[in-house]
């Protein structure tokens, strides 16, 4: 069996972080997406990529049993949901959720994510099954080379600041073939009681590596009744249902045309193929950035599974 291939976009650059050396990159257009915003994704990018070698160690399931319990829950949903056909899969992290989707009848699986340290990661865990694709790429500014049957993201509409979310889920649609579908997961509750950082509509949590530099990161913690009719509202017939204080879980599909977001371009078809390069080509040579340090009240006890 031939190994997953991998497709590399062009990686903006984070303060002082950098895209990484020995990779080809095609350009691509930003999304319509607030500057105040942009400046926090792209501090969240730099905070995954420095977190990568330790993300797996860092989002074992902690107490108490009753979280392990409705994680478990949220992988019996998956397979309810049996994702079939071509699946997108955002921001697949250390593959944590790709190797549940290959586990699927999915019959190509293209795994996104913004950091290649992640994906470096997720490539040795996926192995030889050439139905998946690895992509690095930004999803805010990224077009689809391609429509899906299924997209599938965890634990990443909590990452969507609040002024981008709709263009968010425009980018979705644009993703999906007619009556595609759509399935998620996240978080309902901060269980580490991290220090948050609020500005107006835009929520912030301290996240702290092990060598102690401090990354801000948004995290939004929706209410599933207020999720779905938001959603709803921008014309997708999605049902979201908590497992518990924990988790929560979304699936369904478009239920009307989206009219997009003011000025976001409306284009009618998906962006051009991909550049592929084979998964054979040697690993980024690694740009870790470095942040100033921000007092914080961080609590150790580590993440709930594929927590981001």
């Amino acid at each position: 069996m031939s190994a997953p291939s991998i497709t590399h976009h062009r990686l903006r650059t984070c303060g002082t972080i950098s895209a990484p050396i020995g990779r080809d990159y095609e350009p691509m257009a930003d999304a319509d997406i607030p500057s105040k915003d942009r400046a926090w994704l792209d501090e969240q990018i730099s905070y995954y990529r420095a977190l990568a070698p330790g993300y797996d160690r860092a989002s074992s399931p902690p107490p108490p049993a009753a979280r392990n319990e409705q994680s478990a829950m949220l992988r019996d949903v998956l397979d309810r949901f049996a994702p079939s056909g071509h699946t997108l899969e955002i921001a697949c992290g250390t593959g944590q959720w790709t190797t549940e989707l290959i586990r699927q009848p999915a019959k190509t699986i293209t795994a996104l994510d913004s950091a290649p340290e992640m994906i470096d990661i997720a490539k040795v865990k996926i192995g030889s099954d050439p139905r998946v694709r690895f992509i690095v790429a930004d999803v805010f500014s990224w077009s689809p080379p391609q429509r899906y049957d299924v997209v599938e993201f965890a634990n990443f509409l909590s990452h969507v600041p609040p002024g981008s979310f709709e263009t968010f889920w425009y980018t979705l649609a644009h993703a999906l073939v007619p009556n595609g579908r759509v399935f998620f997961v996240d978080e309902r509750t901060d269980v580490l009681r991290r220090s948050r950082w609020s500005g107006p509509g835009l929520p912030l949590e301290d996240r702290e590596l092990p060598d102690g530099r401090i990354f801000r990161a948004v995290k939004v913690y929706w209410d599933p009744v207020e999720l779905e009719a938001r959603l709803r509202s921008l014309g997708w017939d999605i049902s979201v249902t908590a497992t518990g204080d924990a988790f929560y879980w979304g699936e369904g599909s478009r239920s009307r045309q989206l009219s997009g977001p003011t000025g976001l371009s409306q284009t009618s078809e998906p962006g051009a193929p991909a550049q592929i390069i084979p998964s054979d080509a040697p690993p980024p040579a690694s740009s870790i950035p470095t942040t100033e340090t921000l007092s914080s009240s961080f609590d150790s006890k580590t993440l709930p599974p594929g927590s981001v």
